[in-house]
């Protein structure tokens, strides 16, 4: 089947270089030659040297031409190229019908720019509006007379937009055959077509041979839908559904929705949750209202906590699911150990000074759920809210600010009722001197309606309520210099140093008689000082810009220090508090434009030693990546991250993604492997190891037909 694949795609290069040349309607055209004659007796035009014919969308250029006034048709001989946009056609002779747009090349050549597809044929004929015959073909991405890789056919027919027909098709490797098909009908469509996409296949010890084959369905002009078959030679087979629709681009849904049935699931399965039928449900849709209304929905339904660990690689897998959400609405799914999944619909209306939200969240606790647990976890059903932006107060110097918020909290185990929370907020900014600062004062008013099926004393709903206000001063200033480039080539460097103080208050209240659903209903006593000093190194380089006159400024980020602390006067007048919070800097250098280091440190003031710190490096030059980082926290994690492609030489690499969890020494994640790439075809070889499963596997790219891939994602590699 893999032969009428490949041969199949032949139709798609050809079509789309073709069908650019059917749009063209008749328009005049002129000639240009160093010598032009006209012959009398048989009414031919002819001209001699560098000729050169051009209309609309159409450049002709030959040694030789005749054309016959009376036939509209033109004969061309030596050399002979016929450009249409960034396509190019040659041949060594040509007789073409301008207004009718139909005739013939012989032993011609066609170059696709979009695709680099070359196209070759004895004979490329145009017979009509929409139809092609091409003779002795020959297609391939390919430089040379032997390319690396070639699709070849006696003969060609095909209608655009409608069906062709290839015979005698084979898949040819340095010119020897390796796959032969003695004939194929194939859909001749430049447009989304239906049909078998190219499978995944890999190896693994969970699942045995495994081979994930996509059939693509094109529904309408605006939707379409792809249907999964997955075999695995260990266990039940796996279907898949992904379905995309676009009304316009704020207006859009993608969802998937893979499963299976599994027969004879394990006691431990079973205990843990995991039933017969198993599935993943995950759909994304943007949608745009009349008056300006945006909506947002994204749910996630999960079978069981272990399903996508079970089936993690591949196209349907969490990580290139999570890529192609990322990719399409800018929003991710949550984490894929996460074990309660979010369900959400939003809706928002953005004016001039204000922003209104609805929404209802659903938090699915697959583990409680699936194992009968008792479920305290909080829905929002739904949550309303209005908030402003800042704006001045009459003709005071003073701005404002307010947010709203009212919330029905649902939870089928324990308290549940309705929140109201109110909260303005006014800023009096001045400057004193080089300084600035801007002290504000918050009132936030709360109301509760609840109630707790749960507890044997409760009476039903009751009210509670909560008055509070808080108070916040932030000073800040910028000092900087600026020096000239010195040893590294920059025109000028400025170093600036930001120093920022804020103090906020909060008065103690007794809040434990409250409703608890989220922290907002406790709001701790707080007077608190932080300070920090962020540094910055920024370089002026003048580089000269193709297309502009003189040289002009470019700018580049060398150095970034920030170092922070609080200091909390509650504490400091607790005995045995200390007052001051650790102490954290975060470094990020970039000496040279292809290298970026980074890091961060913590000290503990408690235990008078460094408590959690990360470095790393990130190094990109050429064709060579390099990523490395490590992380500490003390008696908590310890890890070392590192990602990369090395490149042998022009054609050859080295590649690896390789995670260790240095505290209990076990190796979460290994993948190591060589990449070869020929230009018109790229082959990779990949071992996959994790702590539960190991896999061999390749990417097989030719380039302009797609990729036959394993299941591994292709995300860690450069």
């Amino acid at each position: 089947m893999r032969s009428y694949l490949c041969l199949g795609i032949l139709f798609c290069c050809l079509a789309a270089a073709l069908n650019s040349a059917s749009a063209e309607e008749a328009q005049p055209y002129d000639f240009y030659a160093d010598a032009m004659g006209y012959d009398p007796a048989s009414g031919l035009y002819t001209a001699r040297g560098n000729v050169r014919i051009e209309g609309e969308g159409l450049i002709i250029t030959a040694d030789q031409v005749s054309y016959a006034p009376d036939q509209g048709i033109i004969h061309g001989e030596g050399s002979i190229v016929m450009r249409m946009g960034q396509d190019r056609m040659e041949g060594d002779r040509l007789v073409y019908h301008l207004e009718e747009q139909r005739g013939f090349f012989e032993n011609g050549r066609l170059f696709i720019s979009e695709s680099q597809f070359r196209v070759r044929g004895r004979r490329i004929e145009r017979t009509g509006e929409r139809t092609y015959v091409v003779d002795d073909a020959g297609l391939t991405t390919c430089e040379g007379e032997r390319p690396d890789w070639e699709i070849t056919a006696s003969r060609i027919s095909l209608t655009l937009e409608g069906y062709g027909t290839l015979n005698h098709g084979a898949f040819r490797i340095r010119g020897l055959p390796a796959l032969y098909t003695p004939w194929l009908f194939f859909p001749a469509k430049t447009k989304r077509q239906s049909g078998l996409l190219l499978p995944e296949i890999h190896l693994s010890d969970r699942h045995g041979y495994e081979q994930l084959q996509p059939l693509y369905l094109a529904l309408s002009e605006s939707s379409d839908a792809t249907l999964y078959y997955h075999f695995m030679g260990k266990g039940p087979d796996r279907l898949g559904l992904e379905y995309r629709k676009l009304w316009s681009s704020e207006d859009r849904l993608t969802l998937r929705l893979d499963g299976l049935k599994d027969e004879d699931p394990t006691q431990t399965a079973v205990q843990e949750g995991i039933s017969r039928d198993r599935y993943w449900f995950r759909m994304k849709q943007n949608l745009a209202f009349a008056g300006g209304v945006q909506g947002f929905m994204d749910l996630d339904l999960l079978s069981d906590i272990r399903y996508m660990d079970d089936f993690k690689g591949g196209t349907l897998g969490f990580t290139k699911t999570n890529a192609l959400f990322q990719k399409e609405f800018g929003r991710e799914l949550d984490p894929e150990k996460e074990d309660t999944r979010t369900n959400r619909l939003l809706l928002t209306k953005t004016g001039e000074v204000f922003r209104m939200e609805g929404e209802v969240i659903w938090e699915d606790a697959v583990r409680r759920r699936t194992q009968d647990l008792q479920d305290d976890t909080v829905q929002r059903l739904p949550r309303l809210s209005l908030s402003t932006r800042r704006q001045r107060l009459l003709d005071l110097p003073l701005y404002h600010v307010f947010e709203g918020e009212s919330v029905y909290f649902h939870r089928i185990d324990g308290e549940r009722g309705t929140r109201l929370d109110l909260a303005p907020r006014v800023y009096a900014p001045f400057r004193l001197g080089p300084i600035s600062a801007e002290p504000s004062l918050g009132l936030r008013q709360t109301f509760w309606h609840s109630e707790n099926p749960l507890e044997e004393t409760s009476s039903g709903y009751h009210t509670e309520n909560r008055l509070l206000y808080d108070a916040r001063m932030d000073l800040f200033t910028e000092v900087y210099r600026v020096f000239d480039g010195g040893p590294i080539g920059a025109d000028k460097i400025r170093h600036s140093l930001q120093p920022r103080l804020t103090f906020e208050y909060v008065p103690d209240k007794d809040q434990n008689h409250l409703p608890f659903f989220d922290d907002l209903d406790r709001i701790e006593k707080k007077r608190r000082l932080t300070y920090s000093l962020t540094q910055t190194l920024t370089a002026r380089f003048k580089e000269e810009r193709p297309g502009e006159e003189g040289p002009q400024d470019t700018y580049r980020d060398y150095m970034r220090f920030k170092i922070s602390q609080d200091y909390d006067m509650d504490r400091a007048e607790t005995r045995g508090e200390k007052p001051f919070s650790d102490p954290k800097a975060e470094l990020s250098l970039w000496p040279l434009p292809y290298v970026r280091l980074f890091g961060d440190i913590t000290w503990s003031t408690q235990e008078a030693k460094w408590s959690a710190y990360s470095s790393g490096a990130e190094i990109t030059r050429d064709a060579h990546y390099f990523y490395a980082e490590h992380r500490y926290a003390s008696e908590i994690s310890a890890s070392l991250h590192l990602r990369g492609y090395l490149a042998l030489r022009e054609d050859l690499g080295l590649l690896w993604d390789y995670e260790r969890n240095l505290k209990e020494k076990i190796i979460q994640k290994q993948d190591y492997g060589l990449r070869y790439n020929a230009g018109c075809w790229q082959l990779d070889l990949i071992y996959s190891d994790d702590k539960d499963d190991r896999k061999i596997g390749f990417y097989w790219t030719l380039t302009g037909l797609g990729v036959l891939e394993h299941s591994l994602d292709e995300s860690f590699l450069p």
